[in-house]
This record gives structure tokens, C-alpha cells and sequence, in this order.
């Protein structure tokens, strides 16, 4: 088959192409590189070009138009960013990504689905965004601290009708929420609990996935304060250290139109609290005597950043028993086995690779890495489930149900670690502390909505972006009417 000289994709007319079936689509193609890339491009530069290079701009492609894809293709402009990426136009490619959603700090905890599905995969691996957004996330902090770029200037689309919108919750959600808020022309303020933005980002994901970041005087910062700064020179309005039903209320405002959340009036309120209600493990419904596994990973990661938190529960010695297969058990695993504890970890499937979770972790050089796997802290009871527990004194014994011999019939445990995930709670948090009244106003959900908000990070910045477009559309509904 000839070779196919492959053009931009926005210089291409999509619908002149035939169809053909993915091998013949592809072969041809990989090996036969549009662009020599220049020899001074190095780590994560070089890597993102090569994989622009490969990328085929393909008119069906998970990465950008399949429900089972990226959850960010309404978002971002995915092909258009590769082909910019091709032809060395990289703060155009940058630009890109930032208008669509600028929280690339996501790219180590995204699941990639983009690459399963990827026609590259015909004749090579499938070409993964992360890699691309791994890149352009540490040259935006890069051209950010510089001056050379400082984000899109969002007083040129301000409203002259501008309204304040109240954003519940600074996790990815809320803060692609307020993103959209910006981009619409009205004014976005987050109130979260937390000293940083981030949710799930800045307190369930370890150092060993999000690369820690040092500033002028060496202390360790996490992304998430880079992006703090970034979204408030944009414009975004954050009241943090305020817990919602602790420091502040919300209620209506008396005039039928607007909400007070704290002392401050907005004209709409999205909520975006994230999924904060673990997953209940029917042995464990009626048990109150376990260890979060949001509590497990947020005082270690803390500890790592020299942020202000309570000690970590785990210490040297103890016996913990883990419950669940995914990123989360892993994550509780490794700051577990990390601290000297000895580890159990308990999961229905019969091998550990069933979970698709790579529990061999990491070559990160600035973060002391434990090989769970092989670790002699670390132990595997697979195709077993808790039949029954009960305290006595400090521990909890552990009866199990299990179709492996090598199990024990029960344990003794000084910590239970639930990680089989976690739900969203919606408005019932909310109405449950304040009334049905708080839905007199304009409001959305973020959140409970997209099944992909409960798979992966992503997933919630699209959720949150939903909400925010419905809201949009009500206040121009309103004003109109």
C-alpha cells in the first residue's frame, strides 16, 4: 500500500475520506514521519511531539468522539492540539487545552481511555492524551511563572449583566464549573473546606502519582498551589477554610431570586461536593469502628507536603486489612506498607492483575517507593470477602468468607480500610442541614449526573462543566423572560 501524506487535521476535509477498516486505515501510515523532530527537544518536549506525530487525526476516534472515550471531548480540541504539537507551534497547542479545561495536573490519575480505543493500536500502542498533557501542564507553570503566558483574558467576555454564581466544592468539578462560569461572562467564587483547592487531587491522590513541585526555597508544593495561583490572576474568587453548616450557611436570599451562602449574595449556587460518601461494605454497615480511607491517605500525604494535619493513624508494626482491588486499596497499600505496618489486602477477583491495577508502582526518584507486590509487609487474600467482625478491645476480628485454603478463617486487625470507592451524596447533604429551601434559587448538580464522574478524574471536570452550561442557560432564560 502507498504511503499516505498525512496533512493538519483542521486542513483536511473529513468527509471526503472512504471508508475503510481500521487496518487498512492505518497501514501505510506509522513509520512514515511527517516531522524530523529537532535534536534539542528532550523528556516530556520530545515525547509529546513523537506521540503528535503518530497521532492520525482520525475522523472516529475514542480520544475525541466515543461515548466510551475521553470524557473532556466536549471540552478540548483534542486532534487540533496534536496537529499544533506536529508542527512545533506549542504555545498555540497550549492555548488549546487551556480554554477547553486547564487542570492537566490530572493526567497521572487519568485511566486513559483514549488509548485502548486508539487506531494506532491496528499496528503499534495506542497514543494516550495524558502524555500530551503531562507536557503541556509543566509548560504552562513554566510560561505562567515567566510572564510569558498568563491564561486567557477573560475581562474581554464579561458581561456588562454579569452575574456572581456561588461554586459548593473546589474539586475538579467545581473548578472546571467555574472555568465555564468565566468563559459564559460571569463572575465564579468556590467555597470549599480546605486550605487548597483540588478535592480528590490535593487529599486522596499520593505524591507517588502527582509530581511534587519545589519552589524558591526547596520546601515540596503540590500542583494544586501553582493552579490556586493561576485561577485567581483569571479570575476565579475563592472563600477557603470555609466548611459549609460549620463556618457558613446557605439559605434564600428573601427576595425570590437570589441565595446568601455565608454573607455574600449570587444570583445561582452549583454544587459540587464530589463523592464523599464511601462505598458501604455490607459486613461492615453496622460496624463504626474503621479507618477512612480519605483519613488514611490525607494525613500521609500532608506529612509528605509538611502540610498541618493530624497524625496518621497507621504506624510501624500494626496489622491492617484493606478491602477493595482499584487505585484506592493501592494507594492506602503503599502509604501503609511505607509506614512500616503490615498489610492484607482483600479483593473478590482471583488474581491481582484482574483490577487493571499496576500494584508494581513506580520510578519516581523523589518519592521513596515501596514494591508492593514483593514486599514481605504486603499479603494477597484473593476471591475472599468479610463474612463477619467484631471489636475486642483495640482490634477488630475479622471472620472471612473465602474460596482460597491458604486464608485464615479470621484475624485480628488494629485497622479496617473500606476502599472500594465512593459515591455522591447530591443535594442531600445540603438539604438535610439547611431545608428544602436552598433549592428555591437557581441551582445545579455536579455530579450525580455522568457515570463517568464516579470512573475518573476527567469525568468530573465534564460533570461540573454540564452543570455549569445549564446554569448559564437559566440565568439567560431568566433574564430574557
Amino acid at each position: 500500500m502507498t504511503d499516505i501524506v498525512i496533512e493538519p487535521y483542521f486542513n483536511r476535509d473529513r468527509s471526503a475520506l472512504p471508508h475503510a477498516e481500521m487496518p487498512d486505515r492505518t497501514a501505510g501510515f506509522w513509520g512514515t514521519s511527517q516531522v524530523r523532530l529537532p535534536s534539542d527537544l528532550t523528556g516530556s518536549s520530545r515525547l509529546a511531539r513523537q506521540q503528535a506525530d503518530e497521532c492520525q487525526g482520525c475522523k472516529f476516534s475514542s480520544c475525541s468522539l466515543s461515548e466510551e472515550g475521553c470524557p473532556l471531548t466536549e471540552l478540548r480540541e483534542i486532534r487540533k492540539a496534536y496537529d499544533l504539537m506536529r508542527l512545533g507551534r506549542e504555545m498555540e497547542a497550549l492555548k488549546t487545552f487551556v480554554k477547553g479545561s486547564p487542570f492537566m495536573s490530572a493526567y497521572k490519575v487519568c485511566e486513559a481511555p483514549c488509548g485502548p480505543g486508539c487506531n494506532h493500536n491496528a499496528s503499534n500502542s495506542g497514543i494516550i492524551t495524558p502524555v500530551l498533557e503531562h507536557h503541556l501542564g509543566e509548560f504552562l507553570r513554566t510560561v505562567f511563572k515567566s510572564g510569558e503566558y498568563r491564561g486567557p483574558n477573560f475581562e474581554k467576555v464579561r458581561r456588562a449583566d454579569a452575574q456572581r454564581i456561588a461554586i459548593i466544592g473546589a474539586g475538579i468539578a467545581g473548578m472546571q464549573a467555574a472555568w465555564e462560569i468565566l468563559k459564559a461572562g460571569h463572575i465564579p467564587v468556590i467555597f470549599d473546606r480546605e486550605r487548597l483547592p483540588g478535592g480528590l487531587i490535593l487529599k486522596g491522590i499520593p505524591p507517588t502519582h502527582l509530581e511534587a513541585m519545589s519552589n524558591e526555597e526547596g520546601k515540596k508544593t503540590h500542583y494544586m498551589e501553582f493552579m490556586y495561583e493561576f485561577l485567581r490572576h483569571c479570575g476565579v474568587g475563592f472563600r477557603l477554610g470555609q466548611n459549609l453548616g460549620v463556618d457558613i450557611g446557605i439559605e434564600p436570599s428573601g427576595d425570590g431570586r437570589n441565595t446568601n451562602v455565608g454573607s455574600e449574595k449570587f444570583a445561582g449556587v452549583i454544587y459540587a461536593m464530589g463523592a464523599q460518601k464511601p462505598l458501604v461494605i455490607p459486613a461492615l454497615k453496622d460496624f463504626p469502628h474503621v479507618l477512612g480511607f480519605r483519613t488514611m491517605l490525607d494525613t500521609a500525604i500532608s506529612e509528605y507536603y509538611g502540610y498541618e494535619s493530624d497524625p496518621c493513624p497507621v504506624q510501624a508494626g500494626q496489622s491492617v486489612l484493606i478491602v477493595g482491588n482499584r487505585y484506592t486499596a493501592r494507594d492506602c497499600a503503599l502509604m501503609s506498607v511505607r509506614r512500616g505496618a503490615k498489610v492484607y489486602v482483600l479483593m473478590r477477583s482471583e488474581e491481582i492483575e484482574a483490577s487493571k491495577v499496576p500494584w508494581k508502582h513506580s520510578e519516581d526518584p523523589r518519592v521513596e517507593i515501596i514494591n508492593v507486590s514483593n514486599s514481605e509487609n504486603f499479603t494477597l487474600y484473593p476471591q475472599t470477602e468479610i463474612a463477619a467482625v467484631e471489636l475486642q478491645g483495640d482490634k477488630k476480628i475479622v471472620t472471612f468468607d473465602s474460596k482460597t485454603e491458604k486464608v485464615p478463617a479470621s484475624m485480628a486487625f488494629d485497622h479496617i480500610i473500606p476502599a472500594t470507592g465512593s459515591v455522591s451524596e447530591g443535594i442531600d447533604m445540603v438539604t438535610s442541614k439547611f431545608g428544602d429551601s436552598v433549592l428555591e434559587g437557581l441551582h445545579e448538580i455536579a455530579g450525580d449526573m455522568d457515570p463517568k464522574a464516579q470512573k475518573i478524574l476527567p469525568g468530573a471536570a465534564r460533570s461540573g462543566a454540564e452543570a455549569a452550561w445549564r446554569l448559564v442557560r437559566k440565568l439567560s432564560t431568566e433574564a430574557a423572560a
